[in-house]
This record gives structure tokens, sequence and C-alpha cells, in this order.
């Protein structure tokens, strides 16, 4: 008896160490770049946003631990890879290792429910730590993007130049039984060698749907009906 009076005090207080999670943060750069180095001295000399849009929404975090908790103030830094909380004027950086942030923001210009997720197998330069945002998601595979924004420079005269944040990305696809993650290619005629030695399944799909890997609803579609 005591013993099981014992194990659901530690149950109840881990729950509540839970609930009680505080969103904990170091004060972000104005700018790093993936190593954590500052290059942009003051994002007002750069035209557009390195984040995904003005707009900060009320979303979820997912730490690593596991622990989840809500914030009223969430964005994600394309330029710096990084999920970004704020409190007033003050922009911040997770303390705590996060997996994956998600809340209802707008992508090229339309509302969307928007996930940011790491921990996906190195690819290429990307380690473990880079983010990703899901597409389509499920028991079998992931459809991801990889968006960064980089800053161009222009000249818009002699002597004058223009600094601006131009968006790029790239789509993968991640193979939850493989454990494997691949780039997917530009064209259809390389899309069935690009999945090779991926699942069975898939294969046979893209054999029959011949879906185009530059469409993201065609792929999106793909995914959806292979998770099913």
């Amino acid at each position: 008896m005591k013993n099981s009076w014992f194990l659901f005090l530690c149950l109840l207080l881990s729950a509540s160490s839970m609930a009680q999670v505080k969103i904990m943060g170091t004060q972000a750069v104005v700018a790093t770049d993936r190593d954590g180095r500052g290059m942009i001295s003051n994002y007002k000399e750069v035209q557009g946003t390195p984040f995904v849009s003005d707009d900060w929404q009320e979303g979820t975090i997912i730490f690593s631990n596991g622990l989840k908790e809500k914030s009223s103030q969430l964005n994600f830094d394309l330029y710096s890879n990084k999920p970004l909380f704020r409190e007033g004027n003050q922009l911040y950086n997770f303390q705590e290792p996060v997996k994956e942030i998600s809340y209802q923001g707008l992508w090229n210009g339309q509302p969307k429910q928007l996930i940011f997720r790491n921990e996906y197998p190195a690819i290429g330069n990307l380690s473990r730590s880079f983010y990703y945002r899901v597409e389509a998601d499920g028991a079998r595979f992931h459809l991801l993007q990889f968006v960064e924004k980089v800053v161009n420079q222009e000249m818009v005269s002699i002597g004058t130049y223009e600094k601006k944040f131009v968006q790029q990305d790239d789509w993968y696809l991640y193979d939850v039984a493989a454990g494997k993650l691949i780039k997917l290619p530009r064209s259809k005629k390389d899309l069935a060698q690009a999945v090779s030695g991926l699942s069975p399944a898939l294969g046979e799909y893209i054999k029959s749907k011949n879906p185009n890997p530059k469409d993201a609803e065609s792929m999106a579609a793909m995914v959806k009906t292979l998770n099913q």
C-alpha cells in the first residue's frame, strides 16, 4: 500500500512539473549564420524580413526531451534556421533544445498550419539540428521543405547597392521505416532513381502515378496516399 502511494505521489509530481514548464530563453542576436556567428548588424540594412512573416502567433513548442509548452509569440527565423519567441519587443532563442514548433500562420500569403521540425537524419551539409517545414507527415512518410532566406546584394546605381532577403528551398522525403532522408530531384525522370532502395510501395506509386516532384500538392497527395 505504501509503495502504491509513493508511486502515485511520484506521478503527481511529474505531471505537476510538466504542467509548470516555463519557456526560458536567451536574447537573440539580431542575425547569425548557421554556426551562431553574428553577420548582419541591423536587419534594417536589409529589405524584407528574415522571419516566416512579420506576424508572431500563438502555438506549441515540443522540446527534445518530449515536454510541451504553449507560447503566444512564436515565429521562425529562416535566415538563421531557428525557432524564436518574443516577449514585448525582445526576441529570444530557446534555452532548451527544441524539436518542433507549430502555429497557425501565413505561408505564401495563405493561412496554414506551420510546423518546423528537426532531428531528421543528416544529409549533405544539413545536420540533425537543421529544421524543415513539414508539409505532410504520417506513420510511413514525411514530406519536408528546407526553406532558407539568404541576403542578396544588387547594384541599383553606380556605387549604390541594395540588400534584400531572398527565399529559396529544396524538398525532401523521409522514409520512417528505413530511417532515410532523401533530397527530391527537380525532374520526374530522376524521381524513381532518387527513391530506389526505399519502400516498394513508394516505387510502385511513382511508377503508376508519375507525380511531379516540383509540385508540392502532387507530392503531398503521394505522401497522404502512402500513409493510409
